[in-house]
């Protein structure tokens, strides 16, 4: 009787372990990330349009401009203007810190009082060659 209620038990617990595998599985991270340079501004860093495969930006409404993309947009903390022109595509890998939300150089116009409500990241690796070639490195 004991067997049977044992080999009930880990039927039950093989069942809900392979059931809930599939549910959980987290989508793979991708190496490089892509997306177009639309702005700086001192208070948030560089501007970028991240390419709509890689959903980690959020809608910016520009005011100063209904021609600039307003979709995805993700705040590069750590790069200045002299990293990429407007309308450059650039290449990069990036982490969110919670410390770092800010660039940490000082801004003295009136736009240091504009922080953007988008996702205020770290890039790393930046370049100029697109992802999964040799990487010409920028900063």
């Amino acid at each position: 009787m004991l067997s049977k209620y044992l080999s009930t038990g880990l039927l039950a617990l093989a069942v809900s372990t392979f059931i809930g595998c599939g549910k959980h599985a987290a989508a793979p991270t991708p190496s490089c990330y892509s997306g177009t340079v639309v702005g700086f501004n001192c208070q948030n860093g560089l501007l970028v349009e991240v390419d709509d495969q890689y959903p980690i930006g959020a809608p910016l409404r520009f005011f100063y401009s209904d021609s600039i993309p307003q979709s995805n947009i993700i705040a590069a903390v750590n790069q200045s203007r002299t990293t990429a022109k407007t309308g450059q595509r650039i290449y990069f890998t990036y982490v969110d810190d919670a410390n770092q939300q800010s660039p940490a150089w000082p801004c003295t116009t009136l736009e240091a009082w504009i922080h953007y409500p988008v996702p205020h990241l770290v890039l790393s690796n930046v370049s100029v060659t697109p992802c999964g070639q040799p990487q010409s490195q920028q900063q």
